[in-house]
């Protein structure tokens, strides 16, 4: 089946076009982790449309909450894939990150590129379109005018996704600190969850993407 991939600011996402990649995410994921969360979990840690629309076009109404302190969200894009009749059956989110303190963030933003991340977060993929290599070439278009000397960020849970955490290892990922536990990221009383965050720089990983798609290992 053909599909288009395109990409817009995210405040510019039509309530429609939220409303299906949060039933996306949510189809997605409790495909994904069938075995080990229920669909109550799953929809506990998507979170409510209303949440999920606010943090998808802004992710700074996240912060402190979702994600951690001290972090600037901008240049926030959506990369969505679309079949024939214009149905969403691929969603990734990204945003230009930077973190630190005020002045850290002022300094970084003035005088080190390399220091403000392309962070990627909400990859999902229609169950029956997997293996099509739709994640590959969403990361692809995501990548598309992002500055050479910067690095993608990303923050995948190794206890829920492991198989995920090593593609993107294979990918060109490192793990520049250890995973650290998450509680109640499934809802009220879940079993706690890890987090990791991974850094690959952006040649490498384009490169590395390229390839994969070019010799059909896909995602």
């Amino acid at each position: 089946m053909s599909y288009e991939i395109g990409r817009v600011q995210s405040e510019f996402l039509t309530n429609y076009q939220i409303r299906a990649c949060h039933k996306l995410a949510i189809n997605a994921l409790a495909e994904k982790l069938s075995e080990r969360r229920t669909r109550a979990e799953v929809e506990a840690f998507v979170g409510p449309l209303g949440t999920y629309m606010l943090r998808t076009r802004n992710p700074n109404r996240a912060v402190g909450r979702r994600y951690r302190s001290g972090q600037v969200f901008f240049n926030v894009r959506t990369v969505l894939t679309t079949d024939t009749n214009n149905r969403v059956i691929g969603c990734l989110h990204s945003a230009s990150n930077v973190s630190g303190s005020p002045i850290e963030r002022k300094a970084k933003l003035s005088t080190r590129p390399d220091k403000i991340y392309h962070w990627v977060s909400g990859i999902s993929v229609d169950p029956s379109h997997w293996g099509q290599g739709i994640a590959t070439r969403m990361m692809l278009k995501s990548l598309e005018g992002v500055d050479d000397r910067r690095s993608v960020t990303a923050y995948p849970s190794p206890s829920e996704d492991p198989e995920f955490v090593h593609k993107l290892i294979s990918l060109g990922f490192v793990v520049p600190e250890p995973a650290y536990g998450v509680a109640d990221l499934y809802g009220p009383g879940s079993e706690p969850a890890t987090q990791i965050r991974l850094v690959a720089p952006v040649p490498e990983l384009r490169a590395n993407l390229e390839a994969r798609s070019r010799f059909g290992h896909n995602p």
